[in-house]
């Protein structure tokens, strides 16, 4: 098998490469001050960003799962000595492993794979040890991150991730800027941690799939039996669709110890 054939885009991984180098350099100055920032990239891809990245910050590491393009990416930053490209499922990598070098002043960034993006922030909630995450991310997913109560793309997911982070729309790409073409235009969002020291996440991610495993049932119905009766008299007839982030946090104060 030839060099291109290795590093062809491999659907498997919801592989989608930047083209356009004015876009790179949006997303370059949408992370923000760049001096003694330690990065983060996830799915470098081709290194279309981690490249001119490299020449402003202090440290990249990237994480990529596909072996051909990861060792690509090692020839190709050979002569940088502040890129560490690391071959491993992001799914799968340990954000603990990260020394306290690399842990200082960090921003996450990447364009994320369309199949896993719920996923890796999901993970990066219960990690949090970063200064801001720095996204492209498929147009359907800004919108169930940015959802509000009551519309058709609010769900736990909306919930938790507004809980837990500033979250802010900041720009469109097209989807004619990459190859392959995606379906779908992608959105660059930044998402900056709360300061949240009394939420576990574990608990809280219980209290929301208890809630819309059945989304249609009232409050009074999922969760009779999980908090305080005052907050049953008072949200019980919604749906919870209808509750607040601060409801829910309201309810999560008032969770019975078990």
């Amino acid at each position: 098998m030839n060099k291109s054939s290795l590093l062809k885009p491999k659907k498997k991984w919801g592989q989608h490469f930047i083209t356009d180098k004015n876009t790179i350099k949006k997303i370059i100055n949408l992370i923000g001050p760049l001096k003694n920032t330690n990065i983060l990239e996830i799915g470098p891809g081709k290194g279309a960003l981690t490249l001119p990245l490299s020449k402003f910050v202090k440290s990249i590491t990237a994480i990529e799962i596909d072996e051909n393009l990861a060792n690509e990416l090692k020839n190709d930053s050979s002569d940088k000595n502040n890129i560490t490209i690391v071959n491993q499922d992001i799914l799968k990598f340990n954000y603990n492993s990260l020394n306290n070098a690399q842990l200082d002043n960090l921003f996450v960034v990447g364009n994320l794979p369309y199949n896993i993006s719920s996923q890796i922030i999901i993970n990066l909630i219960e990690f949090r040890n970063y200064k801001k995450l720095v996204f492209m991310v498929q147009k359907d997913l800004a919108n169930r991150l940015l959802a509000s109560k009551s519309s058709k793309n609010y769900s736990r997911f909306s919930i938790i991730s507004q809980i837990f982070f500033e979250i802010e729309k900041n720009f469109s790409v097209s989807k004619n800027i990459f190859y392959p073409k995606p379906n779908v235009d992608s959105v660059m969002i930044t998402m900056k941690p709360k300061k949240i020291k009394t939420l576990e996440f574990l608990k809280l991610s219980t209290l929301l799939k208890k809630c819309f495993s059945q989304r249609r049932k009232k409050i009074k119905n999922t969760l009779s039996n999980y908090v305080s009766a005052d907050m049953i008299k008072k949200y019980g007839d919604l749906r919870p669709q209808d509750l607040t982030t601060k409801d829910f946090i309201a309810l999560y104060n008032k969770i019975i110890p078990t």
